[in-house]
Protein backbone atom coordinates (compact mmCIF):
# COMPACT_ATOMS: atom_id res chain seq x y z
CA UNK A 1 0.00 0.00 0.00
CA UNK A 2 3.02 2.66 0.65
CA UNK A 3 4.42 1.78 -2.35
CA UNK A 4 1.19 1.89 -4.09
CA UNK A 5 0.37 5.57 -2.28
CA UNK A 6 4.04 6.76 -3.30
CA UNK A 7 3.38 6.27 -6.90
CA UNK A 8 -0.04 7.96 -7.02
CA UNK A 9 1.93 10.86 -5.36
CA UNK A 10 4.47 10.66 -8.03
CA UNK A 11 2.06 10.74 -10.95
CA UNK A 12 0.23 13.79 -9.25
CA UNK A 13 3.25 15.82 -8.69
CA UNK A 14 4.27 15.20 -12.45
CA UNK A 15 1.22 15.69 -13.71
CA UNK A 16 0.55 19.02 -11.38
CA UNK A 17 4.02 20.41 -12.92
CA UNK A 18 2.27 19.83 -16.42
CA UNK A 19 -0.69 21.88 -15.28
CA UNK A 20 1.60 24.52 -14.32
CA UNK A 21 3.15 25.03 -17.51
CA UNK A 22 0.16 24.69 -19.23
CA UNK A 23 -1.85 27.51 -17.17
CA UNK A 24 1.39 29.70 -18.00
CA UNK A 25 0.77 29.69 -21.39
CA UNK A 26 -3.28 28.49 -22.11
CA UNK A 27 -5.18 30.99 -23.81
CA UNK A 28 -8.10 29.78 -24.18
CA UNK A 29 -11.05 28.67 -22.36
CA UNK A 30 -10.76 24.99 -21.00
CA UNK A 31 -13.71 23.17 -21.62
CA UNK A 32 -12.39 19.63 -22.81
CA UNK A 33 -8.88 17.50 -22.59
CA UNK A 34 -7.74 14.90 -24.67
CA UNK A 35 -4.74 12.77 -22.70
CA UNK A 36 -3.36 10.47 -25.14
CA UNK A 37 -1.61 7.27 -23.49
CA UNK A 38 -3.28 7.67 -20.30
CA UNK A 39 -2.21 4.98 -18.59
CA UNK A 40 -4.83 3.57 -15.88
CA UNK A 41 -6.66 7.37 -15.77
CA UNK A 42 -5.01 8.91 -13.01
CA UNK A 43 -3.61 11.71 -15.37
CA UNK A 44 -6.92 12.18 -16.71
CA UNK A 45 -8.83 12.79 -13.17
CA UNK A 46 -6.09 15.07 -12.17
CA UNK A 47 -6.05 17.13 -15.25
CA UNK A 48 -10.16 17.09 -14.83
CA UNK A 49 -9.74 17.86 -11.32
CA UNK A 50 -7.46 20.78 -12.00
CA UNK A 51 -8.85 22.44 -14.61
CA UNK A 52 -12.25 21.62 -13.43
CA UNK A 53 -13.36 20.07 -17.18
CA UNK A 54 -13.97 17.44 -18.86
CA UNK A 55 -11.07 14.84 -19.89
CA UNK A 56 -10.84 11.73 -22.14
CA UNK A 57 -8.11 9.80 -21.93
CA UNK A 58 -7.27 7.26 -24.84
CA UNK A 59 -5.04 4.27 -24.22
CA UNK A 60 -4.41 0.91 -26.08
CA UNK A 61 -4.48 -0.59 -23.19
CA UNK A 62 -7.92 -0.58 -21.43
CA UNK A 63 -7.27 -3.67 -18.57
CA UNK A 64 -5.79 -1.10 -16.07
CA UNK A 65 -8.73 1.70 -16.67
CA UNK A 66 -9.85 2.81 -12.82
CA UNK A 67 -13.32 2.56 -12.15
CA UNK A 68 -15.65 4.14 -11.02
CA UNK A 69 -13.99 7.23 -12.60
CA UNK A 70 -15.62 11.05 -11.83
CA UNK A 71 -18.29 11.79 -13.77
CA UNK A 72 -16.02 14.60 -16.08
CA UNK A 73 -13.53 11.63 -16.71
CA UNK A 74 -14.02 9.28 -20.28
CA UNK A 75 -11.86 6.60 -20.66
CA UNK A 76 -11.37 5.00 -24.04
CA UNK A 77 -9.48 2.11 -25.40
CA UNK A 78 -8.28 3.52 -29.15
CA UNK A 79 -5.41 4.32 -30.87
CA UNK A 80 -3.30 7.65 -31.14
CA UNK A 81 -2.90 7.32 -34.95
CA UNK A 82 -6.58 7.08 -35.63
CA UNK A 83 -8.30 9.42 -32.84
CA UNK A 84 -12.06 8.90 -32.83
CA UNK A 85 -12.60 12.58 -31.99
CA UNK A 86 -14.03 15.51 -34.29
CA UNK A 87 -11.81 17.91 -35.93
CA UNK A 88 -10.82 20.94 -33.35
CA UNK A 89 -12.49 18.89 -30.60
CA UNK A 90 -9.98 19.65 -27.41
CA UNK A 91 -8.79 23.04 -25.17
CA UNK A 92 -5.74 20.71 -24.22
CA UNK A 93 -3.90 17.73 -25.82
CA UNK A 94 -1.54 16.04 -23.09
CA UNK A 95 0.55 13.59 -23.71
CA UNK A 96 3.35 12.05 -21.70
CA UNK A 97 6.09 9.46 -22.31
CA UNK A 98 3.61 8.07 -24.49
CA UNK A 99 4.88 9.56 -28.16
CA UNK A 100 8.29 6.95 -28.00
CA UNK A 101 6.16 3.97 -27.59
CA UNK A 102 4.42 4.87 -31.37
CA UNK A 103 6.05 3.54 -34.45
CA UNK A 104 3.90 5.76 -36.35
CA UNK A 105 4.35 8.77 -34.25
CA UNK A 106 4.36 11.62 -36.78
CA UNK A 107 0.80 10.49 -37.98
CA UNK A 108 -0.25 10.34 -34.07
CA UNK A 109 1.39 14.16 -33.95
CA UNK A 110 -1.16 15.11 -36.59
CA UNK A 111 -4.18 13.29 -34.82
CA UNK A 112 -3.14 15.59 -32.22
CA UNK A 113 -3.13 18.55 -34.12
CA UNK A 114 -6.79 17.55 -36.16
CA UNK A 115 -8.34 17.33 -32.55
CA UNK A 116 -6.69 20.76 -31.21
CA UNK A 117 -8.32 23.57 -31.42
CA UNK A 118 -6.79 26.51 -33.13
CA UNK A 119 -6.39 28.31 -29.94
CA UNK A 120 -5.51 24.75 -27.49
CA UNK A 121 -2.48 23.80 -26.36
CA UNK A 122 -0.71 20.54 -26.43
CA UNK A 123 1.59 19.48 -23.82
CA UNK A 124 4.39 16.12 -24.93
CA UNK A 125 6.85 14.84 -22.62
CA UNK A 126 9.50 12.01 -24.02
CA UNK A 127 12.57 11.07 -22.94
CA UNK A 128 15.86 12.59 -23.30
CA UNK A 129 17.98 10.12 -26.00
CA UNK A 130 20.81 11.96 -24.98
CA UNK A 131 20.73 11.29 -21.51
CA UNK A 132 23.56 9.86 -19.18
CA UNK A 133 20.83 8.30 -17.08
CA UNK A 134 17.37 7.74 -16.88
CA UNK A 135 14.13 6.77 -14.83
CA UNK A 136 15.61 8.62 -12.18
CA UNK A 137 11.94 9.59 -11.15
CA UNK A 138 10.10 6.78 -12.87
CA UNK A 139 7.35 5.09 -10.37
CA UNK A 140 9.77 2.01 -10.26
CA UNK A 141 11.93 0.15 -7.61
CA UNK A 142 15.46 1.10 -7.45
CA UNK A 143 16.55 -2.51 -8.99
CA UNK A 144 14.18 -1.85 -12.24
CA UNK A 145 16.01 1.69 -13.00
CA UNK A 146 18.86 -0.39 -12.65
CA UNK A 147 17.71 -2.63 -14.95
CA UNK A 148 16.26 -0.36 -17.39
CA UNK A 149 19.60 1.49 -17.65
CA UNK A 150 21.56 -1.27 -18.06
CA UNK A 151 19.18 -1.91 -21.57
CA UNK A 152 19.27 1.47 -22.64
CA UNK A 153 23.20 1.25 -22.61
CA UNK A 154 23.29 -2.57 -24.70
CA UNK A 155 21.43 -0.42 -26.80
CA UNK A 156 23.62 2.35 -27.13
CA UNK A 157 26.93 0.04 -27.63
CA UNK A 158 25.36 -1.04 -30.44
CA UNK A 159 24.51 2.08 -32.04
CA UNK A 160 21.26 1.06 -31.88
CA UNK A 161 19.60 3.49 -29.39
CA UNK A 162 16.54 4.48 -30.79
CA UNK A 163 12.77 3.96 -30.35
CA UNK A 164 12.89 1.87 -33.97
CA UNK A 165 15.00 -0.55 -32.83
CA UNK A 166 13.16 -1.37 -29.21
CA UNK A 167 14.77 0.45 -27.44
CA UNK A 168 13.20 3.14 -24.74
CA UNK A 169 15.37 6.17 -26.16
CA UNK A 170 12.77 8.77 -26.73
CA UNK A 171 14.20 11.95 -28.55
CA UNK A 172 17.03 14.24 -28.49
CA UNK A 173 15.36 18.21 -27.92
CA UNK A 174 16.61 18.83 -31.26
CA UNK A 175 14.68 15.90 -32.75
CA UNK A 176 11.50 16.78 -31.21
CA UNK A 177 11.57 20.04 -31.73
CA UNK A 178 11.91 19.32 -35.84
CA UNK A 179 9.11 16.47 -35.33
CA UNK A 180 6.76 19.02 -33.66
CA UNK A 181 7.91 21.80 -35.96
CA UNK A 182 6.47 19.71 -39.17
CA UNK A 183 2.97 20.06 -37.48
CA UNK A 184 2.19 23.09 -35.07
CA UNK A 185 2.31 26.68 -35.77
CA UNK A 186 4.00 27.18 -32.50
CA UNK A 187 6.68 25.33 -30.37
CA UNK A 188 8.17 26.21 -27.07
CA UNK A 189 10.74 24.03 -25.58
CA UNK A 190 9.88 24.17 -21.53
CA UNK A 191 12.18 21.65 -20.13
CA UNK A 192 14.19 23.89 -18.20
CA UNK A 193 10.61 25.37 -16.55
CA UNK A 194 9.89 21.68 -15.87
CA UNK A 195 12.75 20.98 -14.13
CA UNK A 196 12.54 24.11 -12.16
CA UNK A 197 9.59 23.46 -11.08
CA UNK A 198 10.60 19.79 -9.74
CA UNK A 199 12.90 21.17 -7.54
CA UNK A 200 12.79 23.80 -6.72
CA UNK A 201 15.13 24.18 -3.65
CA UNK A 202 17.60 23.30 -6.27
CA UNK A 203 17.14 25.77 -8.82
CA UNK A 204 21.09 26.97 -8.80
CA UNK A 205 21.56 23.35 -10.16
CA UNK A 206 19.44 23.45 -12.85
CA UNK A 207 21.11 26.98 -13.51
CA UNK A 208 24.03 25.54 -13.73
CA UNK A 209 23.32 22.96 -16.08
CA UNK A 210 22.29 25.11 -18.54
CA UNK A 211 24.55 27.66 -18.47
CA UNK A 212 27.47 24.92 -19.04
CA UNK A 213 25.17 22.72 -21.92
CA UNK A 214 25.16 19.89 -18.96
CA UNK A 215 21.15 19.38 -19.59
CA UNK A 216 21.93 18.25 -23.22
CA UNK A 217 22.80 15.05 -21.48
CA UNK A 218 21.39 15.26 -18.02
CA UNK A 219 17.97 15.89 -18.31
CA UNK A 220 16.04 12.14 -18.02
CA UNK A 221 13.13 13.55 -20.15
CA UNK A 222 12.19 16.55 -22.41
CA UNK A 223 8.66 19.02 -22.52
CA UNK A 224 7.42 20.87 -25.17
CA UNK A 225 3.69 23.08 -25.59
CA UNK A 226 3.03 25.15 -28.32
CA UNK A 227 -0.46 25.03 -30.58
Amino acid sequence: MKTENFELLQIRNKTLIGCSIIKSVIKSLIKQILIVGCGDGSEAIILSSYFKCKSFGIDLNSDNFIKNLPEKVILLKADAINLPFKDKNFDIVYSYHCLEHIPDFHKALTEMKRVLKNKGTFYIGVPNRNRIVGYINSNSSFKEKILWNYDDYKYKIIGKFRNKFGAHAGFSQNELSEELHKVFHTVNNVTKQYFYESYSTKRIIIKILEKTNLYKILYPSIYFVGN
